[in-house]
């Protein structure tokens, strides 16, 4: 279905081209961008990139800022791996030994991840039904009865011994701390986002997704990770790695909880000079996460939030932005590159504001102009009119005062100032005549 709807939106440009946005003009020979969304990620620290200290012996969770182990009890902490470790066979990245064997493992982004045994069975002969649990902070609480789209990503580690079914976020007010009374225990809550437990977690090379939706009850402020599923209701598989540890290990990035309402944002229709980039979507982000098409092409060119535009040559460009927050959504920019990008200027010295429609007012366009202003001033230097914006393409005065009375014929005196397309304030005045 998704498909069928990829192709549809791809090969309709005049679908495309009907999302209309205010223009907006950069400057020419630099780099603007279109970001103007704020941050939507309300998981505090969610690649745990933010360090109090570098790991060495000590590799505990809570050395990542506004991170810290649901059980206090050192045998039940999970590991924080670094590339900045300062013991880098003990807690480096992509390389260390756990114990088990060596593991070699990038972060799915950025420098750091953490490691945790998510479960072993009850029949196990030591570390019998293993859990390790992980508490997060929120930025906000979350508002009663509003959704929100929960992710986050897993791997196999490749010297577990087990692999796995169950894995999961919940959400409350941190009533859950203490809940974790050994490491041998469940924490008996329901998750608002769990894995689809059909699917068994068992890529050691890339990261699994665990992502769903739930609607929030207005209390919410702390983020728990784990397998809160009890053995009979978890799978464990050997993977047939030769050790004598028992749980399944995994390694684990990218929280994120982001409002339902969030959509994709292609960034703002736009004119730009040939020579010039635009930065085009939204500030990269854990959690936003997209594709860029080209239309008629359902193969995506980028798969970030965010991408730059280079503009090599004059015409019009339209790129669409999908979007994944637990919905599919969809958006269009249209690019417009000119190869003249110069500020010309053709400003009339006479008008005639008689109603008559011809040269009823004093009348010129601006192009490749931004922040323009004008004031209007009578033979005394009294300034009777003022622009009452500081976006024009055309500069029109109708030979009125700002309360809106006719001016009486005579000559006037203007000042013009804008910032033309190299990015220079620019000063332009002089006299015109009204005549009626």
């Amino acid at each position: 279905m998704e498909t069928s709807i990829i192709k549809n939106l791809l090969s309709r440009t005049n679908i495309i081209s009907s999302i209309k946005r205010s223009r907006l003009f950069l400057l020419c020979f630099i780099m603007f961008s279109c970001f103007v969304k704020a941050q939507v990620n309300l998981v505090l620290n969610p690649s745990f990139e933010q360090l109090d200290s570098c790991p060495n012996y000590n590799m505990r969770v809570n050395l990542a800022t506004h991170w810290d182990n649901l059980n206090p009890d050192p045998n039940c902490q999970s590991l924080l791996y670094s590339t900045c470790s300062l013991m880098p066979n003990e807690s480096g990245v992509p390389s260390h030994n756990n114990g088990g064997g060596d593991c070699y493992q990038w972060p799915r982004t950025g420098n750091n991840y953490i490691q945790a045994e998510i479960y072993s069975p009850l029949t196990a002969t030591v570390f019998a039904n293993y859990r390790r649990y992980n508490i997060g902070i929120l930025s906000s609480t979350l508002i009663n009865g509003k959704e929100y789209c929960g992710k986050i990503y897993l791997n196999l580690d490749n010297v577990s011994p087990l692999k796995t079914n169950q894995y999961g976020l919940y959400f409350d007010d941190g009533s859950v701390i203490g809940t974790h009374i050994s490491c041998n225990s469940v924490v008996n809550v329901t998750p608002q986002v769990s894995n689809n437990p059909a699917i068994i977690m068992d890529d050691t090379l890339g990261w699994v997704r665990v992502q769903g939706s739930f609607t929030a009850n207005g209390t919410e402020n702390h983020v728990t990770i784990g397998n809160f599923k009890p053995d009979i209701a978890t799978t464990g598989i050997a993977t047939g790695f030769p050790t004598t540890y028992v749980p399944a290990v995994y390694n684990i990035d990218d929280v994120s909880l982001i409002p339902i309402e969030v959509v994709a944002f292609a960034g703002n229709d736009a004119t730009i000079c040939v020579g010039d980039s635009l930065n085009l979507g939204r500030s990269p982000e854990t959690g936003i996460e997209c594709q860029w098409y080209k239309p008629g092409n359902p193969i995506p060119f980028s798969n970030t939030s965010n991408f730059t535009f280079k503009a090599d040559s004059e015409g019009t460009y339209t790129f669409i932005q999908r979007m994944d927050n637990c919905k599919i959504t969809f958006d269009t920019v249209t690019v417009t590159v000119e190869s003249d990008c110069n500020t010309t200027l053709d400003i009339p010295n006479v008008f005639t504001p008689n109603e008559d429609g011809l040269n009823d007012a004093w009348r010129f366009a601006i192009k490749h102009a931004t922040d323009v202003k004008y004031s209007i001033y009578n033979r005394w230097g009294n300034l009777i009119k003022m622009s009452d914006q500081t976006s024009h393409t055309v500069v029109s005065w109708d030979g009125r005062t700002t309360a809106g009375e006719a001016c009486t014929a005579g000559v006037y005196y203007y000042v013009l100032t804008y910032t033309d397309a190299k990015g220079e304030a620019q000063k332009r005045n002089g006299y015109m005549t009204l005549i009626r």
